[in-house]
């Protein structure tokens, strides 16, 4: 099965919607009782369940299953129409799709080719609706669940969309466009042996996902696609937006909500008591700011640390049991660490990770204090931070690093020698707002490296005169670069500096200039 998503700053919707207001609107088309071809086995699935998923998303939703060509040019219409205006636009298409002569057409459930000159009667046109949705809306996402491969010379006689020919071609994306396939070009896309096809499945697991951009939700998509399909598939998308888009947008962040009390005046004594105890390891001190804040910016985190920071006063032990103790106590962490990170990611299918999580539990007791590590509960792979100016920091840290690393938000499993999650699988995910910011570069808002510590390479930034560009790595690595007559080239020395230490994690493109790009996952200079 292929998936080609054209997503599209823009929003589109029906005219009906847009008579009552709507600002999110979506046509959903699902083709699968072809005339003239063997029928397909689950793209009623694929657009029934997409379009429910959209309704609880707040989109106006029209589902179309098996139009034949007029019905099909008649919805797109509407769908143009609607889009003027919107906010927000989405198009899903599940059912064939093919590439002849340099253009790439849907097919209805009434398509009959016998040549190609068959097909600008037969089928619709993708560029044609791309015109239907062009400057209609602020933000338009197509996704069309077809074949990349050309089932053309088959006649459509195979009921699968897994045909072995060349396929569908590229599709410019437009200012403010994003177009992506569920694979590669020319390669082939799988129908899945389930309910949905392995793409929509993707699609389906994250689209609900809060504070997902829309292209970091594409790269959980295309991870969890190579997975599912031993890497013989891998989605594949064109990009030029030139803003965020949420399906699900973010719940503010608890900084955010600081920023706004400390206005008022009445929290400064509040955020003093907190900076008095921030590292403490004394449950009491954070019993007694509940006790005066209960309701604080800071009252979950100190909640959380009042149950599990170490007791100030242990009591008194006979000489042999105190020799002993704390050997035990690091044992029954080490063991309760262990046993929380194996109950993430799949040990049936990726058995090698206990051993993994055995040496990251052997090592993370070795780094120094303060120290904290994050886990990506579905691939079960970990990430920590340690040496850093608090607590605080190292939690922050770790989980940044985590979810740039692996794409995904991560949840936090233990700070310092405190175990907070038992089960990271039934934990809160924890989206990290620093990750997905995409405005004019503060230095503040830069992701992966203690806010507290002298860092002169973020400092220097703002003021370096343009071209310029700036390098992150997860792990904390940063670099900038100035040089050359161009943006390009200013990009391409940011990434070899900093790629230029070996290490398992990539170099992202922090900052054009002084636009940020994080968002965009960039590991590769303009072409």
């Amino acid at each position: 099965m292929r998936v080609l998503l054209i997503a599209s700053l823009m929003l589109f919707g029906f005219v009906q919607a847009v008579l009552a207001g709507a600002e999110r609107v979506a046509l959903v088309v699902g083709v699968a009782s072809y005339q003239h071809a063997a029928p397909l086995a689950n793209t009623r699935n694929d657009a029934n369940d997409v379009g429910a998923a959209l309704q609880r998303l707040g989109f106006t939703v029209q589902t179309v299953l098996d139009p034949d060509r007029s019905a099909f040019e008649r919805a797109i219409r509407q769908f143009g129409e609607a889009a003027r205006g919107a906010e927000a636009a989405v198009f899903f298409y599940a059912g064939h799709a093919l590439e002849v002569g340099g253009h790439n057409w849907l097919l209805p459930t009434s398509v009959e080719l016998k040549a190609p000159r068959d097909l600008r009667f037969e089928a619709l046109d993708v560029e044609s609706l791309l015109e239907q949705t062009e400057g209609m809306a602020r933000v338009t996402l197509l996704f069309l669940d077809a074949c990349r491969d050309n089932p053309f010379q088959k006649r459509l006689v195979t009921g699968s969309r897994d045909i072995p020919r060349g396929g569908l071609s590229q599709v410019s994306a437009g200012t403010g466009t994003l177009v992506a396939f569920a694979t590669a070009p020319g390669t082939v896309a799988r129908d899945g042996a389930g309910r949905n096809s392995p793409f929509t499945t993707a699609l389906l697991h994250h689209i609900e996902t809060p504070g997902l951009e829309v292209r970091q939700l594409l790269g959980l998509v295309r991870r969890d696609v190579r997975e599912a399909s031993n890497g013989t598939q891998l989605p594949w998308e064109n990009t030029a937006l030139e803003g965020e888009f949420y399906f699900k947008p973010p719940k503010p962040p608890p900084t955010r909500v600081a920023e706004q009390t400390l206005r008022d005046g009445t929290v400064e004594a509040e955020l003093l008591f907190w900076r008095s105890i921030q590292n403490s390891k004394d449950p009491l001190d954070f019993q007694a700011y509940l006790a005066r804040f209960p309701n604080g910016v800071f009252a979950d985190l100190a909640r959380r640390r009042a149950v599990t920071a170490a007791p100030a006063s242990p009591p008194v032990l006979p000489p042999a049991a105190v020799t002993t103790q704390p050997a035990a106590r690091s044992a029954s962490f080490e063991g309760r660490l262990v046993e929380a990170l194996d109950r993430t990611g799949d040990l049936t299918k990726a058995p090698w990770l206990r051993d993994e999580h055995r040496r990251t539990v052997e090592r993370y007791l070795t780094l120094k204090s303060p120290k904290a590590i994050a886990v990506e509960p579905k691939s079960g792979r970990p990430f920590w931070w340690n040496s850093v100016s608090s607590i605080a920091v190292a939690e922050q840290l770790a989980l940044e690093g985590c979810q740039q690393s692996y794409v995904s938000p991560c949840t936090l499993v233990a700070s310092d020698e405190a175990l907070l999650a038992s089960d990271p699988r039934q934990a809160s995910l924890r989206p990290m707002e620093r990750l997905s910011y995409a405005g004019r570069f503060q230095a503040d808002r830069v992701p992966l490296f203690d806010p507290n510590g002298a860092h002169d390479v973020v400092q220097r930034y703002g003021g370096m005169s343009e071209p310029k560009a700036m390098a992150v790595r997860p792990n904390g690595a940063i670099f900038t670069a100035r040089n050359g007559a161009s943006v390009a080239e200013a990009e391409a020395a940011a990434l070899t500096a900093c790629n230029a230490k070996t290490s398992p994690f990539p170099c992202f493109l922090y900052a054009v200039n002084n636009q940020v790009v994080l968002p965009q996952r960039r590991t590769e200079p303009t072409r």
